[in-house]
């Protein structure tokens, strides 16, 4: 069994790192769509600051040193790629929708 102590650490990868890019074209956005998503979710006074495989993480635009994850489920709805709920019911169950119904 691996130590806990060995196995790699929780990665955020900045907006414009290669990563970053990677995960956008995997869920078919760009950053204009996040752009808009951060502030539908949480007014405009907020940036997106990273991304991983898990959420999007924003931050209020006076303190990027505090910032909080949505889930890319989350993201995907405000956007309108997922249907209304998907996140209500991942949340509560786990369940997410059928594969292909939020690619770009």
């Amino acid at each position: 069994m691996r130590s806990l102590f060995t196995l790699p650490g929780y990665r955020i990868w900045p907006p414009d790192s290669p990563e970053a890019g990677a995960l956008l074209a995997e869920q078919g956005l760009a950053p204009s769509d996040l752009d808009r998503a951060v502030a539908e979710l949480h007014g405009t006074g907020w940036t997106f600051v990273g991304m991983n495989e898990d959420a999007l993480f924003a931050s209020p635009a006076e303190d990027r040193s505090d910032f909080t994850p949505l889930l890319w489920i989350r993201v995907l709805e405000t956007l309108g790629r997922a249907p209304a709920g998907s996140a209500t019911r991942f949340i509560r169950d786990g369940a997410l929708p059928p594969p292909g119904i939020h690619t770009g």
